[in-house]
């Protein structure tokens, strides 16, 4: 019997298609034994009490490029043969905050960029019409500022 958690993990996609578009693209997965809770929490991987919430992060994670690109790096372990999603670390996107405000003047246009940096961490954020949107992946951002 499945148990009521879930998780995400690397997309199918790339996991047993082998496209590599797919690498850091995401899926939510609902673990089905007491050893994958056990395996997840060994990886520091994110558990959900819902689909709807595991799925709504993943949605924010990848972004809205051609190709998902979930910030983060994924596990050794896996749950169903796909490996275990690791968020990037909180400083990651401080990093990217700080590269944004640093010398600017911190207007709308600059807090409209850090929120998309937060969405990028799986975040919702929602916009000042209460709409949910979904992220741009942080290292997108990062190669803007980078790039310019």
């Amino acid at each position: 019997m499945p148990l009521n958690k879930w998780t995400v993990v690397q997309h199918s996609g790339y996991t047993y298609g082998g496209k590599p578009g797919f690498e850091q693209g995401l899926e939510t997965y609902q673990l089905m034994t007491a050893a994958e809770l056990r395996r997840v929490q060994a990886a520091a991987g994110l558990l959900f009490d819902s689909w709807t919430a595991a799925d709504t992060y993943g949605d924010n994670a990848v972004g809205r490029g051609l190709y998902p690109a979930a910030p983060g790096t994924f596990s050794d372990k896996t749950v169903n043969g796909q490996r275990i999603y690791l968020p990037a670390p909180a400083g990651t996107a401080l990093d990217e905050i700080a590269l944004l405000m640093n010398g600017e003047e911190w207007n709308g246009d600059v807090m409209a960029e850090v929120a998309e940096v937060i969405r990028g961490t799986g975040r919702v954020i929602a916009d000042p019409n209460g709409d949910v949107v979904r992220a741009y992946s942080s290292s997108a951002a990062a190669g803007w500022l980078r790039n310019g």
